[in-house]
């Protein structure tokens, strides 16, 4: 989310059980309620001040994984990227050591705060 220099990129990392939010000077993992083969919904939540990340195994019950300040976010904060992305912002892929991964996105929802 975000876009050009300033950007948030936030990913599942299911082996681990960790969730990991990062942009291009900084990688920063927590604990999340994530495993393989279990679906998980992640929730991004903006407020003025403030970004909050989420998880849950069933979209009812929500577990905070980590809480950012928002001021960094320059430029525009109405973009979502949606996919598999490399730590730059790109969609081009990084090749790695790691064991190849999967992962399928169901669905996607954006919503405004009415005032």
């Amino acid at each position: 989310m975000g876009s050009g220099e300033s950007f948030l990129r936030v990913n599942l990392r299911a082996v681990e059980g960790r969730a990991g939010v990062d942009g291009r000077l900084m990688q920063m993992l927590d604990p999340a309620p994530v495993a393989p083969g279990q679906e998980t919904w992640l929730r991004i939540r903006l407020t003025e001040d403030s970004v909050f990340f989420e998880a849950s195994s069933d979209g009812v019950v929500w577990v905070r994984v980590r809480t950012m300040q928002r001021h960094w976010l320059k430029g525009r904060r109405d973009r979502l990227a949606v996919g598999k992305m490399s730590p730059t912002g790109t969609v081009m892929d990084v090749k790695t050591e790691s064991p190849m991964g999967s992962s399928q996105i169901l669905q996607v929802r954006a919503y405004r705060a009415t005032r």
